[in-house]
């Protein structure tokens, strides 16, 4: 692993909402889903406390000078994959109802319905989210990243499923071997979400 990647550790959930969400801030699906940084921070934090950092794994990209967190993901084998608990859900619930409203609140409910459909049964990793921040863009964070996960998966044979939520990032997906199964647009008004599949490499 990379001096400037770590692996996150259950004080880092808030850290790792604030980088996606600030990563995510361009991004034309999380924009449309989510619109507001604020409730994409607690989103994103919520599920690497009470999921990812549970159940899966989250690493951290650190600036090459001064150790700013400067990325984030998180992971997950497809076995462990679960929805978050009532409260938490109830939660999130209120707060999107309460900065937001019923209408966002709703197509959140829909585009998890759907991407629940389209979701691969075989067993596979799944990259939840990936995110780099504007400062840190083409200095190779968002590869480090993945490589050494996607080495580990080819030393497993274990396929690795995500999905793209911004067109301009499929040549990225594509150069790590990743090969697009479908897009879909989750409910009629939704930017396209492309999804990818990647078999391991022999």
């Amino acid at each position: 692993m990379s001096s400037q990647i770590i692996d996150a550790t259950a004080a880092d959930a808030q850290r790792i909402g604030k980088t996606i969400a600030a990563a995510f801030r361009h991004d034309p699906f999380n924009a449309w889903l989510l619109q507001s940084e604020p409730l994409r921070r607690t989103l994103f934090a919520l599920y690497a406390r009470h999921l990812y950092l549970r159940r899966g794994m989250c690493q951290l990209a650190q600036s090459d000078q001064g150790g700013e967190i400067v990325g984030a993901t998180m992971w997950i084998r497809s076995e462990e994959q679960q929805s978050l608990g009532v409260s938490t859900m109830l939660s999130v619930a209120i707060k999107t109802l309460m900065t937001q409203g019923p209408k966002v609140l709703i197509r959140m409910l829909q585009v998890d319905a759907a991407m629940k459909k389209h979701h691969p049964k075989e067993p596979h990793l799944y990259l939840f989210t990936i995110g780099v921040l504007d400062s840190a863009r083409g200095t190779g964070k968002g590869r480090a990243l993945m490589v050494d996960v996607l080495n580990q998966c080819d030393s497993e044979n274990l396929p690795v499923y995500l999905e793209s939520t911004n067109p301009d990032n499929h040549g990225y997906y594509a150069s790590l071997g990743f090969e697009t199964l479908k897009v879909i647009h989750p409910i009629a008004d939704a930017p396209p979400l492309e999804l990818m599949w990647r078999e391991p490499l022999r």
